[in-house]
């Protein structure tokens, strides 16, 4: 039996100075500690289990030859289960900060590169062994460092830059262009609006438009570029970006128990004990910023999320979106 009630977060949760972040011109608000990298880990584990296990939705067949970019990859923890099942492809993890799990890593097609995909200047480096030849961890081929090249990747996979990337319709122009042309190179992004329902199926309603937290959260998000309802937007950002193929398919985000969907348990156990800190702390990080008053943020997180919200029906959506190269 799962429990309900989130627990209680504290004052501290809305103070910068004991946590460390990213120090690039990106807008993602959180922070990149080991706290962070514990929940981005459970995120991983809670999420894959929302999806029946299911780590990709696109019809992706590796070869020798074939190349992987994670972007946005966190912990590295996706970019080595990407690696796994696909053992004869290079996987390479891109994020903003240092990536833990992929620092001297043993598995010969897996590396991480520090950068900002919609960066031009960002370097990437091939994994090791893409040939199927198995090199040495830690080597780095002749001629294949530079940019993240055109025409260069089989497979761009992503999950959660909902707060992370301020230009969607060029983070899909960039993506089209990264992708192999000859129609066997795909896009997977797996992502979530910040919008909160009560029902299921049809009788599905939106019930977080008028909070004031979020409208808050939504006004900071929009000053950066940023798109609160990314998620359901993404497969006209691919069409228009020149992907073809494009589908979706949408999983139940709950926040509470919610017997008719047991594949969430682990999503909502991990929802109870970390999202109400977790949006509490990016929107005074981000509130602060932009030189609202401390009581006005304190009194604007004390409402994020109250416990009569978290019972049976209230929920999120996780989208996942693929689309082809032609």
């Amino acid at each position: 039996m799962l429990e309900t009630m989130p627990q209680n977060s504290s004052a501290e949760g809305l103070a910068d100075d004991r946590r460390s972040y990213h120090a690039t011109s990106s807008p993602y608000p959180l922070p990149n500690d080991a706290t962070e990298h514990a929940r981005l880990d459970e995120q991983n584990a809670a999420y894959l289990a929302l999806m029946n296990n299911q780590l990709l939705h696109v019809p992706f067949s590796s070869s020798p030859s074939s190349r992987i970019l994670d972007v946005g990859c966190g912990t590295g923890a996706t970019t080595l289960q990407l690696a796994a099942a696909f053992p004869n492809a290079s996987a390479i993890g891109l994020d903003l900060s240092p990536v833990p799990a992929l620092q001297n890593v043993p598995s010969p097609n897996v590396c991480a590169v520090q950068g900002n995909f919609l960066d031009p200047t960002t370097l990437v480096v091939a994994a090791r062994g893409h040939d199927g030849q198995g090199g040495k961890a830690g080597e780095e081929e002749e001629g294949e460092e530079g940019v993240i090249e055109k025409d260069g990747f089989d497979l761009v996979f992503s999950r959660l830059l909902v707060m992370g990337v301020d230009d969607w319709d060029g983070f899909y122009a960039r993506v089209r262009d990264v992708l192999r042309p000859g129609g066997g190179a795909w896009v997977e992004t797996q992502d979530l609006d910040q919008v909160w329902y009560d029902g299921d199926g049809g009788g599905r309603r939106r019930i977080s438009d008028g909070w004031p937290w979020l409208a808050a959260l939504r006004e900071a998000s929009t000053r950066r570029g940023m798109d609160l309802e990314c998620a359901s937007k993404a497969a006209g950002r691919m069409r228009r970006a020149g992907l073809v193929d494009v589908r979706t398919q949408r999983f139940v985000l709950p926040l509470g128990e919610w017997a008719a969907h047991p594949e969430a348990d682990a999503a909502a156990r991990f929802a109870r004990r970390t999202l109400r800190a977790c949006l509490q702390g990016l929107l005074a990080r981000m509130l602060r910023e932009d030189g609202v008053p401390e009581a006005s943020i304190a009194a604007l997180a004390a409402d994020v999320l109250p416990d009569e919200l978290w019972g049976v029906g209230v929920h999120r959506v996780l989208t996942v979106t693929c689309g082809r190269r032609p």
